[in-house]
């Protein structure tokens, strides 16, 4: 899924999928230029949480736990364990994430380019 921002400043949550090649071993996505990754873990409920923009264009993915992310709009997603989220509301009035199972933790992962799939978003 992702959440980004229309120019009225609102965040969206969508549901995407993104094409995957068949290999001998199975299915494999192209690959993306990255320079770090994050590893975050939470082990206990950080303040209420408050609705924030993405500090800059990442894959966010759920390695353990499960919590909600709310847009903007009052959509809602419930991401899980293996559930990956491309965050891209970098401007305007963001999301929120509510923790639901402890330990929750994820991988971070910037993107350092910007390119055009079949589908037309930018990864």
């Amino acid at each position: 899924m992702r959440v980004y921002n229309t120019d009225d400043g609102e965040s969206h949550l969508e549901d995407i999928e993104y094409s995957l090649a068949k290999t001998n071993h199975g299915l494999v996505a192209e690959r993306v230029a990255v320079d770090e990754v994050i590893l975050r873990i939470w082990h206990k409920h950080p303040d209420e949480p408050v609705f924030h923009v993405a500090k800059q264009r990442q894959f966010v993915i759920h390695l353990s736990g499960s919590a909600e992310i709310e847009a903007s709009d009052g959509s809602t997603r419930t991401l899980e364990t293996g559930s990956m989220l491309l965050t891209e509301d970098t401007e305007g009035k963001g999301h929120r994430i509510r923790t639901l199972e402890f330990p929750r933790m994820a991988m971070f992962v910037p993107l350092l380019a910007q390119r055009k799939t079949k589908t037309g978003l930018l990864w």
